[in-house]
């Protein structure tokens, strides 16, 4: 990532350049099975950055039928996010943090599915 900020203002000018690179890599195990109505499925992703080391998660979901065309979802899994270029390299006005470290979480998602024949299909999913 290359980038060039100018700033004006009434204090004065501030110029910003930075040339970044940094290298993920990221491959995953997935099963996917069906257990008649339902499927369930689970994964194992690993992802490899050279700059924050190695990241093993996993990933869980499923989906319940309810009724006809009606079916409960969900899924679960921990969660990496490194920080942006701009949190990590920005120069200039704002400076940017070297020393930050991903975010890790546990997100989460269940939802709803209505669909109406092949043509349509109404999906309310909560995520956090």
């Amino acid at each position: 990532m290359r980038s060039f900020s100018e700033s004006l203002s009434k204090f004065g000018s501030s110029t910003g350049r930075s040339a970044n690179a940094r290298s993920t890599a990221a491959w995953q195990a997935h099963v996917l099975t069906f257990v008649d109505p339902s499927s369930v499925s689970g994964g194992v992703p690993v992802e490899q950055s050279e700059h924050y080391g190695e990241f093993l998660s996993c990933e869980a979901g499923f989906a319940l039928p309810l009724a006809a065309g009606t079916q409960l979802t969900a899924s679960a899994g921990r969660v990496i996010k490194e920080p942006t270029f701009f949190e990590v390299f920005a120069s200039g006005v704002a400076t940017g943090n070297p020393e930050l470290d991903p975010e890790r979480a546990l997100a989460w998602e269940p939802g709803i599915e209505q669909a109406s024949g092949s043509m349509a299909r109404l999906t309310a999913v909560w995520f956090d």
